[in-house]
């Protein structure tokens, strides 16, 4: 007899974001833990290929997790496997990520050292506030996207060095439109010198440079200011040569007009103690 329960991958299909527009208001009541034992667990899987895969398990009460994403609601209430079995995998994210959305899901803020210790070296934060921004679409959760979007402007508000670092992150696990994308380019558009990009271009991802491209053509319009076109011509040799003998005979002419006045002006009376001083 053929197993009818539909598969985690099927559900994962079915429950997976379609894009990064405008999310639908839940109506999903408060949660108030009338039900404190009813838990859900969450397991992140990390290692891809023939790596070995860690597995790290999140427990949460499930009237937290289905109150702030109407995908996990979906799935916990479904006849899918996450529904039978009250438990969800996620392979595209990081425990580091999914330990500030749990700080999220009880407390509705995330906590940074960075921000809040002065001086602090500046760790791995901002790649996991990049993680969890990915995650929070994912779950469709706007708010949680936009609270972790203002911890990342704060902390490039806050230190003197960017970080490539997570743009590789965005790049591959963002769509085209991505407003996290569109941050970035705008942040690197405004803040990155001309040489940084010459001496850090292979930091940016290949997407990133056209999304830049595109960015500084919009920002031009459809005016097209005049040039002028001799600023690109390749100098010719004779030309050239000939440059330099008109300029030296112009200096040439210009030193006999200046010795020809000299020797015609009036001798200079000097008193002897003042060119016995200089003698």
């Amino acid at each position: 007899m053929a197993d009818s329960t539909p598969s985690s991958k099927d559900s994962k299909a079915r429950l997976a974001p379609q894009g990064e527009g405008p999310r639908k208001k839940h109506m999903a009541n408060p949660p108030d833990f009338s039900d404190s034992n009813s838990l859900v667990t969450f397991i992140i899987v990390e290692g891809e290929g023939e790596k070995k895969k860690k597995e790290t398990k999140f427990t949460v009460h499930k009237e937290v997790a289905c109150y702030h994403s109407e995908v996990w609601r979906a799935a916990f209430n479904s006849n899918f496997i996450e529904g039978q079995t009250q438990t969800y995998r996620l392979e595209d994210t990081t425990p580091r990520a999914f330990k500030l959305l749990v700080q999220w899901l009880y407390f509705q803020k995330i906590q940074i050292k960075y921000l809040e210790v002065d001086n602090m070296i500046l760790s791995d934060e901002d790649y996991a506030l990049v993680e969890l921004w990915v995650l929070a679409d994912r779950i469709s959760n706007a708010k949680l996207q936009n609270h972790t979007l203002n911890m990342l402007d704060q902390i490039q508000g806050k230190q003197t060095v960017f970080k490539s670092g997570p743009l590789n992150y965005v790049y591959t696990h963002t769509s085209s439109d991505s407003l996290l994308r569109k941050y970035y380019v705008k942040l690197i558009a405004s803040r990155i010198s001309s040489l940084s990009f010459k001496l850090y271009s292979s930091h940016f991802p290949q997407e990133m440079l056209i999304d830049l491209a595109t960015f500084f053509t919009e920002k031009r319009g459809n005016t097209c200011n005049p040039f002028d076109l001799s600023e690109f011509l390749v100098p010719i040799e004779e030309e050239a040569k000939h440059d330099v003998l008109e300029s030296a005979f112009i200096d040439s002419k210009n030193h006999m007009q200046r010795s020809e006045s000299i020797s015609n002006a009036p001798t200079p009376k000097f008193s002897w103690g003042l060119l016995a001083q200089h003698g």
